[in-house]
């Protein structure tokens, strides 16, 4: 049985400590989000299978898009 899903996308920051020509991290991040959070998936590996069980199967299919479209580079995680 289909059932419609609400969910969104927030627009986010790449933030860089360090130069373009030096070794270090980068990440991203939001504004504050007010309210109940759900981590659906993880980049160690968690699904969330139990809560919000169809949110988790696309937050699944995203993040393999991403690694698909980025030919293995880049993941999106952290649903």
């Amino acid at each position: 049985k289909y059932m419609p899903l609400d969910f969104g996308f927030l627009s986010c920051s790449l933030y860089s400590p360090v130069k373009s020509d030096e070794q270090g991290f980068h990440f991203c991040g939001e504004r504050y989000l007010k309210g109940h959070f759900v981590k659906l998936n993880s980049n160690a590996g968690f699904v969330n299978e139990h809560e919000y069980s169809d949110h988790s199967a696309i937050a699944q299919a995203f993040s393999h898009y991403s690694f698909d479209r980025s030919g293995g580079s880049l993941i999106v995680v952290d649903l």
